[in-house]
């Protein structure tokens, strides 16, 4: 089983709950769903890895969570959502910070697979570059000479 811990904000709770089960059948632990930005960004102090973030929110729209986001922590992988096929939104996504930006159609499921799977290979070089530098050249020599 994956171990990231995956969010999914997106007022189509249907459409959220089927990702949810998706991902769920590729291994993955079953994704937390927020139904509006506000109610997710309550509990962002939970510390997501991932975030599957709907652009056309109730109340407070996809790019406004997004920031806000970033902002708590810009570690935090946001991936954007879209019914529509739009430019803009895509550009303006990535301008602030998102990961990539996943258009709702038939290639959704397996764009977002693909998607979640390059930020596990991210996150493993990431450790393993963290446990080698740790691992240094000065670092061994002071922990075999005392």
């Amino acid at each position: 089983m994956k171990s990231e811990k995956i969010y999914i904000v997106d007022d189509d709770l249907f459409y959220a709950g089927v990702i949810a089960d998706f991902l769920e059948s590729k291994k993955y632990p079953r994704p937390k769903i927020f139904s509006t930005g506000e109610y997710f960004l309550d509990n962002l102090y939970t510390l997501p890895q991932i975030v599957i973030l709907d652009i056309n929110l109730p109340n407070i729209n996809g790019v406004s969570v997004l920031r806000r986001i970033k902002s708590f922590d810009p570690d935090i992988y946001v991936v954007m959502l879209s019914g529509q096929n739009d430019v803009v939104a895509a550009v303006n996504s990535l301008k602030y910070g998102a990961f990539d930006y996943v258009i709702k159609d038939e290639a959704a499921f397996k764009n977002l697979l693909d998607i979640i799977r390059k930020i596990e290979q991210i996150n493993s070089l990431r450790k393993k570059s963290y446990f080698r530098a740790l691992w240094s050249k000065p670092l061994r020599k002071k922990l075999a000479f005392g």
